[in-house]
């Protein structure tokens, strides 16, 4: 039974949605907010208020997004349609929810698999749908930033800002088994991606022959979906689909009138200090990658291996010490409410972190994309707050809706790595500016907490 609905995007523009599937039967609001975009292929934006990524969420919810998709996938979601349509469209279920009241719906096949996350959006949701395995599974996830090895993987996502992925394994055996390769993203909207990674994959590692494409919204056309079909043929591969919400999209009108107004420009321009709150060092990750240590001052900072960046050969990784992370910042929590922010790809070890940290936590991360923001009711981009990137220079990175005032006690910003201190210094002048609220800096690599403070230059 299809679903009809139609959104207002902005003044002159309207988008009619045509919900196909829905298999837990989730209310489309749950899922995805409209937004604005200036562009001449698409006027507007599907923001997810589910993913962890521009939106505040519950952290715990955005695990079970990844969870939700794998019993999907598994065709076992019976056992667990009920509660988790509750929890995704119930706001005090949604609020209130902790992924461990399902730490049993863990999911067993009758064979391997290999799962890749896209970047920079999806990088938790495919590590939350890898966790979501019993049986054999192995993990990676795409990235933008050049990495001094060689790559096993490269194609692009044309209709991207940043177009360029890459896949780097540690083993470099990753792919060179006939396993299924399951691909999750946030949103399919063409699938040109996937079929571009698919072409690419089988370039590389020809005996793979089975691919599914898991994602929470699924958009494509019937033109879209022929072209699948199409590359089955000329391939010879077999591939499947699975959403949480598949239908399609049409754009009614054209915007009429548009402007950013709810760019967050000022900073506080008083100088600053970072305290260590912690005499001991936080629990100590693997490192994919080993920092370049000169005296006991990292010069060149680590890559995390629990990321699943160079790939995943074992769920829960290093869960134990996430939860030493969690308790210890929890201590350093006021009452009241608390946002962690992850940063661009490195969401999924912040999201599991913030979800360790008690009630009344928030989790989003830093980005990428250059969203329009509007200072309009209802419309979900807002204060948006533009800096360099603390761990790749040269980058230009996004936070949005993080309120000025009444909002957070406390803000807790967990790097992989902190590799440019000057960006630093930048990221935290434009939050301070948000009142009332105690800011950290949290440097997985270095194990080394930070607190903001007001007064000097240390």
């Amino acid at each position: 039974m299809t679903e009809v609905k139609e959104y207002p995007v902005a003044q002159g523009l309207k988008v009619k949605i045509t919900i196909e599937d829905n298999p837990f039967r989730i209310e489309p609001d749950s899922l995805f907010k409209m937004a604005a975009r200036i562009n001449k292929k698409r006027s507007f934006l599907f923001v997810s208020p589910v993913l962890g990524k521009h939106l505040p969420v519950n952290p715990s919810v955005s695990l079970l997004i990844g969870r939700a998709l794998a019993l999907v996938y598994s065709g076992q979601i019976e056992q667990y349609q009920e509660q988790i349509r509750e929890v995704l469209n119930e706001p005090t279920m949604r609020k209130n929810f902790n992924i461990e009241h399902m730490k049993d719906a863990v999911i067993t096949l009758d064979r391997p698999i290999t799962v890749i996350g896209f970047c920079e959006t999806a990088t938790a949701l495919g590590q939350a749908f890898f966790e979501s395995f019993a049986s054999p599974a192995r993990y990676i996830h795409t990235t933008r930033e050049l990495i001094d090895r060689e790559a096993i993987l490269s194609f692009e996502e044309e209709h991207s800002h940043a177009t360029a992925h890459r896949v780097y394994a540690e083993d470099p055996d990753f792919f060179k088994d006939d396993t299924e390769v399951v691909l999750v993203d946030d949103e399919v909207t063409t699938g040109k991606t996937n079929l571009n990674i698919i072409r690419d994959i089988i370039r590389m590692f020809p005996q793979k022959k089975k691919f599914t494409i898991v994602s929470i919204l699924d958009w494509r056309s019937r033109e879209n979906q022929q072209a699948f079909r199409e590359l089955e043929q000329e391939l010879g591969i077999q591939i499947n689909e699975v959403s949480l919400l598949k239908g399609t999209v049409e754009e009614i009108g054209r915007i009429e009138a548009l402007k950013e107004d709810s760019l967050i420009t000022d900073k506080e321009s008083a100088a600053f200090m970072l305290q260590k709150p912690f005499k001991k060092k936080l629990p100590r990750l693997s490192y994919s990658l080993a920092p370049v240590e000169v005296g006991e001052k990292i010069e060149i900072p680590a890559y995390l291996t629990a990321t699943g960046r160079f790939g995943l050969a074992e769920r829960q990784y290093e869960e134990e010490q996430l939860i030493q992370i969690g308790a210890q910042l929890k201590s350093l929590r006021q009452e009241g409410s608390a946002l962690v922010l992850g940063t661009g790809e490195f969401m999924y070890l912040p999201m599991r972190i913030a979800s360790l940290m008690g009630e009344n936590v928030l989790f989003h991360t830093t980005t990428r994309s250059p969203i329009l923001s509007r200072n309009q009711l209802n419309y979900p981009i807002f204060n948006k707050r533009e800096f360099p990137s603390p761990e790749q220079s040269g980058v230009t990175n996004y936070v949005y809706g993080i309120p000025r005032e009444k909002g957070y006690q406390d803000i807790f910003v967990l790097f992989e790595r902190i590799a440019d201190r000057e960006s630093l210094s930048e990221l935290n002048r434009t939050l301070k500016t948000i009142q009332d609220a105690e800011i950290y800096f949290v440097d997985l690599a270095s194990r080394a907490a930070y607190r903001s403070v007001i007064g000097g230059i240390k």
